[in-house]
């Protein structure tokens, strides 16, 4: 009995390698047509590109060489330039004038203007307006700054211009005959207004 289930033992298990092997191949016969399918369309998914990387021959991608790709480097290897983001803006310029009735003191400012004669015309006015009688344009400028020094106990003016109050008023200083008793007294700006 016991040689006869060493028997029934080894039948069972060479039937179940049996089957194993069966099924290996019924495995194998699923996974061939597979296999061949991917391998018949392996070189149309190599010719794919991965997004913004060109492909030759390839109309998804955008080749190097065509003017609006990111990879176009113009014809002395550089990087091409981006686009322009729209236009360029527009800019108009703006004046500043001081007038002076020289005989009184009294004076007259204006800032940012569209033009040189309405500046000076507008400094007059203003300087008339505080009291003076002949007055006249000591100075214009446009597109930056300008300041006015004198001493402390009076004297004469001094002026100069600069991109910035502080370059105006430290140019104007340096002229300055009173030295270290000079004082700023006018310090303003005429700056560009942009219109587009």
């Amino acid at each position: 009995m016991k040689a006869k289930y060493q028997l029934s033992a080894l039948c069972l298990a060479g039937s179940s390698r049996n089957s194993q092997s069966s099924r290996g191949r019924q495995m194998i016969r699923n996974t061939l047509p597979g296999i061949a399918l991917f391998l018949a369309y392996a070189p149309a998914v190599w010719a794919q590109c991965a997004p913004g990387i060109p492909g030759a021959g390839n109309p998804g991608c955008i080749p190097p060489t065509q003017p609006n790709s990111p990879y176009n480097a113009g014809g002395d290897g550089s990087v091409a330039p981006s686009p322009a983001q729209g236009p360029a803006p527009e800019w108009a310029e703006t004046w500043g004038a001081v007038a002076q009735d020289n005989a009184t003191g009294q004076a007259g400012t204006v800032e940012n203007t569209d033009s040189r004669s309405e500046a000076e015309r507008l400094a007059i006015e203003t300087c008339k307006q505080h009291g003076g009688g002949r007055c006249e344009v000591l100075m214009t400028f446009h597109n930056q700054c300008a300041a006015f020094t004198q001493p402390k106990d009076g004297g004469t003016l001094n002026w100069d211009t600069g991109a910035s109050s502080r370059i105006a008023e430290d140019r104007a200083l340096a002229t300055c005959k009173g030295g270290s008793t000079c004082e700023v007294i006018y310090s303003k700006c005429s700056v560009p207004r942009r219109i587009h």
